[in-house]
């Protein structure tokens, strides 16, 4: 009778679930909208945001976005525009490689020397690189050795003068060679690279006998994916009928007409909406990019404690207690699966000095609104007007203790993790002891405050920033812009993510 009753079900009810389902679907969408709105309008100087979630649980993927396409033109930013991914080229380039070991045509523990086109292999000798003995899996994980032509300051100022100017492969490795010596010996520490993946594409190249582009494609099994809104710009045509894409900034200076060749060959060169991004990355942890489970672990396992424990082309996270996987990229870009809650979020902030705040504010919020126990939490305007009030509470005691250089005071309104992300132009990601705000001789001498402002933008998620005046020493006048991220806690509204930057400093690169 129970088998019977569970076979032939209750139409009604089924109905009944289905649309509960929609309506909890409608909801989603809805929040994530508020969410994008919510933090464009509380950053006068972020033109965009873009956001993609892809959720397991639901069987669908949201896309969103808020702000301005082109300032120039004020045209709105639509999800469906796709933006330069940059350094979220690397998983994909990571991908295909780990599918030619698997194909067997070569492995990670083969010495570099052995697939580098001659030309680049004798580049890198002439500069003291032990190709015979720098490995693959090396280079996958940014233990080569190598350093980095985009290091090279030089090479980032022409990015501005000559910003149309093409470059090729053998140029940019010849920059650094001719320009910086190598960081250590292989496999003695972790130093990000560019370089070595420019020369992993090169290897792709030289083993498919195709453009990288292409190569990549096939390998890595676009078209069985459905990632039809991605593609290698130059190397490959943009699909038919796709959006233009988005123009991204760094520091107000629209990047659109930079020539893509100056992060084309491995380290960048993907132009791909954000849903698609999302759906690769769960593709990949999903086990349906690598041919087997064993590759996909060797993949994910930490080389390096750096970036919360670096892969192969692919990076770790902690949010809201779920460990996630992905990688960012220089021009605002972040993705990252969290398994244990089912879903992957896809982030463009097309301000390349908001996207670290932003994009972690993101995935928080994102993560509570897709609990994993089942139902979101709901949107409540009572409770989000007494998030603003908490954060803001928090927000002067944290102003009030660097005024009045009270370290305790300070840090106490701090979430007490073991590490806390600070961004700025001179510090990354540091831990207490580290942080030049609370050493004895890096308080201000003035701090005037300006337009603070908090905004909710989740349950238990507030965003704050201000404008700020500051004198570091006499004579030396600082204005900018510093940032908070607040969550509830037992103890109360505490930040989590702070981010500062001086006007007159270009933001960090990621």
């Amino acid at each position: 009778m129970l088998a019977g009753a569970l076979l032939t079900g209750d139409p009604s009810s089924l109905r009944t679930s289905r649309r509960a389902d929609a309506r909890q679907a409608d909801s989603l969408g809805l929040a994530l909208q508020r969410l994008a709105d919510s933090l464009v309008a509380a950053r006068p100087r972020l033109p965009g945001l873009l956001i993609a979630v892809e959720s397991k649980r639901h069987g669908r993927t949201w896309t969103v976005a808020a702000g301005l396409a082109d300032t120039a033109r004020k045209s709105p930013l639509r999800p469906d525009q796709p933006v330069r991914i940059a350094s979220n080229t690397k998983t994909y380039l990571a991908a295909a490689v780990l599918r030619l070991v698997e194909q067997g045509r070569l492995s990670l523990r083969d010495p570099l020397a052995r697939h580098l086109p001659p030309a680049l292999d004798t580049l890198l000798r002439r500069d003291g690189y032990r190709t015979d003995v720098i490995t693959i899996e090396q280079v996958l994980s940014h233990r080569a050795g190598f350093n980095e032509h985009p290091a090279v300051p030089s090479y980032v100022a022409r990015l501005r003068t000559q910003p149309r100017y093409h470059w090729t492969r053998e140029e940019q490795v010849t920059w650094l060679v001719d320009s910086l010596a190598p960081v250590g010996p292989p496999g003695a520490q972790f130093r990000y690279s560019d370089t070595g993946y420019t020369l992993l594409g090169a290897i792709v190249e030289r083993y498919t006998g195709k453009p990288l582009g292409p190569a990549v494609r096939e390998l890595v099994g676009y078209d069985k994916l459905g990632l039809k809104q991605t593609w290698w710009e130059t190397m490959e045509p943009a699909p038919r009928g796709i959006a233009d894409r988005a123009h991204q900034y760094l520091g107000g200076y629209d990047s659109y007409g930079i020539d893509p060749s100056f992060d084309l060959y491995g380290g960048g060169g993907i132009v791909a909406t954000m849903g698609d991004l999302a759906h690769f990355l769960t593709a990949l942890l999903d086990g349906r990019v690598l041919a087997q489970r064993a590759t996909l672990d060797t993949m994910l396992a930490p080389r390096s404690s750096e970036l919360a424990g670096y892969g192969l082309g692919i990076y770790g996270t902690e949010a809201r207690g779920q460990r996630g996987h992905g990688h960012g990229g220089f021009w605002g870009t972040t993705a990252m699966v969290f398994p244990g809650a089912g879903i992957t979020v896809a982030v463009a902030v097309t301000e390349q000095a908001e996207s670290r705040p932003v994009a972690n504010a993101v995935m928080g919020a994102v993560l509570g609104m897709f609990d994993t126990s089942a139902q979101p939490t709901p949107w409540n305007a009572q409770a989000a007007a007494r998030d603003s009030a908490d954060a803001l509470a928090t927000f002067r005691e944290n102003l009030d203790a660097i005024h009045t250089r009270d370290k305790a005071r300070y840090l106490a309104t701090y979430v007490h993790t073991e590490r806390l992300v600070r961004h700025s132009p001179t510090a990354l990601e540091t831990g207490y002891a580290g942080w030049p705000a609370i050493t004895d001789n890096a308080w201000p001498d003035t701090l005037i405050v300006k337009e603070m402002r908090v905004a909710p933008i989740a349950p238990g998620v507030v965003y704050g920033y201000y404008r700020y005046i500051g004198v570091p020493t006499p004579g030396d006048t600082l204005t900018g812009v510093s940032t908070r991220v607040f969550v509830r806690t037992p103890e109360g509204m505490r930040i989590t993510v702070t981010a500062s930057w001086n006007d007159a400093v270009a933001p960090a690169r990621q």
